[in-house]
């Protein structure tokens, strides 16, 4: 095939490529399901955390009740015999000044003097820009709340699926001048460098963390409420059943937040208090975490390997396997299995292996694909030529062809006129006895078996045919294999002076100028019409 074909069909795997990476945002629920999917993991709620529930009015004008509970939960936590290990609180304290109260900080200094630490989310976003900025302390209320914490960090989660990923460290902007911009962590990596000296370099351009969410919601007995009727004690919210708050909540990480109206994207089944939770789990627990791989250069990477990979195994299968070396339909089918499944491998293997997660299936499986069919395609269009104007006498496979006496071509649509055929042309023709035998008459619906490689079998089938019957209609040389039919037949003709053409015309047909010069016959009576065509039959050689 010559290069301008090449740089086509290069040309046509780009666009795709472009096309599919501007809709490349609607596949990340689909990715990031089969992540899930693949990672295999239901782990169960993490035994050592524990939630608690401050109510919180949806009004704005409600936050002095709401600051006012959150005191009534951590004066709560620190009356306990033996405290918690840890306090985590779903929740950014802005320096608004209702509700700011000396019991809130009297009951975070009580906590640190019990030993337990506290620690708190941070909004970062500038409430005009929505960029973050360094600034964003003085929005919070650093003196009463934040100087008492052990340590805060942003909540910014993306929820994808049933995945939520974030960055270690976001950077801010309106640093000082000449000076390495600032980088706030996240809030489970302050967590862990506080609980389990974790450190992590607080810098740009790391990975961003992932966590499955495939995992069990947190069970009754690790939630609890503030009783005020029983005097501020924590309770069970369903009954009051199962060990108080002195024994459960001993050595545990309690996160406090609000269960019933904070949710994260789209997770409205799972509160984000939950997935807070998991976060910070997910950073203690002694177990190497997820990391997420979505570079610009792994994705082309990917692409390019499983593109290249799929065009040579469809290239290899029709090569080494004799079956499949003219079933392009196969080959193909085949090729893409292969590397679907390989890349599935891939991925499965990447993360098991190396705690990598790259939620960028989708889009490698496309361009796979369309490589692939790209490559299926350039093959059958060689093919087409092949068989369009190569002498196939000696048949795909080796052996002779198979004669006929009459090749019927027409369009199967409509499938009136595919019925027509059948009850007009092909039957009759197959009942007609000549010189003692049966009409051979080859009918695409009862002469080629599944599997077999159209292009070549229709060339044989014309090349071993002594008449060949076209039905011309609307539909007829607007249909690929009709003209691929026609044109076969018409080069024979010129080579093969004993080969006949019979176009028969079913109503108002415009004939291209390529085939104007061969005789039609309109389309009538059936018996006259078999006649005709049986008249005009040349004499079989001594052979036949």
């Amino acid at each position: 095939m010559p290069e301008v074909k090449r740089r086509y069909y290069a040309l046509v795997f780009l666009l795709l490529l472009a096309l599919t990476a501007a809709l490349k945002p609607s596949f990340e629920a689909l990715d990031w399901r089969l992540f899930a999917a693949l990672d295999g993991r239901r782990p169960p709620w993490p035994a050592e955390f524990h939630l608690v529930d401050v109510p919180w009015d949806l009004n704005p004008a409600g936050i002095e009740t709401f600051r006012h509970d959150l005191t009534r939960a951590l004066q709560a936590l620190a009356a306990l015999d033996t405290p918690p290990r840890a306090v985590v609180l779903d929740l950014s304290i802005s320096a608004l000044p209702l509700g700011l109260t000396a019991d809130l900080e009297t009951a975070l200094d009580k906590l640190r003097e019990r030993g337990t630490p506290v620690f708190a989310g941070v909004d970062l976003r500038h409430p005009v820009t929505g960029e973050p900025d360094a600034a964003y302390l003085q929005r919070h209320a650093k003196t009463q709340v934040y100087d008492r914490l052990e340590g805060f960090g942003h909540t910014e989660y993306k929820v994808v699926g049933r995945a939520v990923w974030y960055e270690p460290c976001i950077v801010l902007r309106g640093g000082d001048p000449g000076a390495a911009p600032p980088c706030e962590g996240a809030l489970a990596v302050s967590v862990a460098e506080s609980l389990v000296k974790r450190p992590h370099e607080r810098k740009a351009g790391q990975r961003p963390i992932v966590v499955n969410l495939q995992g069990e919601r947190a069970p009754a007995e690790k939630r609890w409420v503030v009783d005020e009727a029983a005097g501020g004690t924590l309770r069970h919210p369903v009954s009051a059943a199962g060990p108080a708050a002195s024994q459960a909540l001993r050595h545990t990480v309690v996160v406090v937040g609000n269960l019933q109206h904070d949710r994260i994207g789209m997770l409205g089944d799972r509160p984000g208090t939950e997935v807070v939770a998991l976060t910070v789990a997910d950073q203690i627990v002694p177990v190497a975490p997820l990391r997420l791989l979505t570079h610009w250069s792994a994705l082309l990477a990917f692409t390019a390997f499983f593109s290249l990979a799929g065009v040579l195994c469809f290239s290899t299968l029709r090569r080494r396997v004799p079956a499949l070396r003219l079933n392009l339909s196969a080959a193909w089918a085949l090729a893409v299995l292969a590397m679907l499944a390989a890349l599935v491998l891939v991925v499965v293997g990447l993360r098991h292996v190396a705690d990598l997660v790259y939620p960028q299936v989708s889009f490698v499986a496309l361009a796979t694909f369309y490589a692939v069919s790209l490559s299926a395609h350039r093959a059958r269009m060689r093919l087409r030529a092949r068989a369009m104007q190569e002498d196939v006498t000696g048949g795909t496979t080796g052996g002779a062809v198979e004669a006929y006496d009459v090749f019927i071509s027409y369009s199967r649509t409509p499938q009136e006129n595919a019925a027509w055929v059948a009850a007009n042309l092909a039957e009759p023709l197959a009942r007609r006895q000549v010189d003692g035998r049966p009409l051979r008459v080859f009918f695409d619906q009862t002469s080629i078996r599944v599997g077999t490689s159209w292009y070549f079998k229709l060339a044989e089938a014309i090349q071993g045919s002594r008449c060949f019957v076209a039905v011309y209609t609307d539909e007829y040389f607007r249909k690929d294999f009709c003209r691929f039919e026609m044109g076969k037949a018409a080069v024979r003709l010129v080579r093969d002076g004993q080969f006949v053409v019979v176009p028969i015309v079913r109503g108002e047909v415009k004939v291209p100028a390529a085939f104007e010069h061969i005789q039609t016959l309109p389309a009538g009576d059936p018996a006259r019409m078999v006649e005709q065509i049986v008249a005009q039959l040349p004499r079989p050689s001594p052979q036949d």
